[in-house]
């Protein structure tokens, strides 16, 4: 402890280790990640995307709202919806095909919901079809659960 008056040096304000705490990074089980995903199905379909199911995925919903606004079709769309549901779709497809028999006859709506608006809409990011793009982007995100 220093004295009034004396300077502190940056190894003072360096805390010993005993007295940090670390955060455990939340872990999420199969099943907490497939009912998330179905909760934030729509009625009328489509998965509206939230951040709690972005983090668990491992996505960061910041980054799909602004990649959202990279889509352009042939009629106005709910851009992160169309987005966010493809997304989905294709994670439960590569990621969780295991338990499919859990989710497939839910999301059916979804799928139907996300087939009208590429059909009517032709969605397409970055050049690409909305399908193709997310397929390689699902492919190629980090942290999958």
């Amino acid at each position: 402890m220093k004295k009034h008056g004396e300077t502190k040096t940056a190894s003072d304000a360096i805390e010993p280790a005993s007295t940090l705490t670390f955060k455990k990074a939340p872990v999420y089980t199969v099943q907490d990640i497939i009912l998330k995903i179905l909760s934030v199905e729509r009625f009328e379909g489509g998965f509206q995307m939230d951040t709690p199911l972005a983090v668990m995925l491992g996505l960061s919903a910041v980054d799909l709202m602004k990649l959202s606004k990279k889509i352009m079709g042939r009629q106005k769309m709910n851009r992160f919806l169309v987005l966010s549901t493809a997304i989905v779709l294709e994670i439960l497809e590569k990621r969780y095909l295991n338990e499919k028999t859990e989710w497939s006859a839910v999301v059916d709506k979804s799928k139907k919901w996300l087939d009208r608006e590429i059909s009517e809409k032709s969605p397409m990011i970055e050049h690409t079809a909305l399908l193709k793009w997310t397929e390689r982007y699902v492919g190629g995100t980090r942290g999958q659960p």
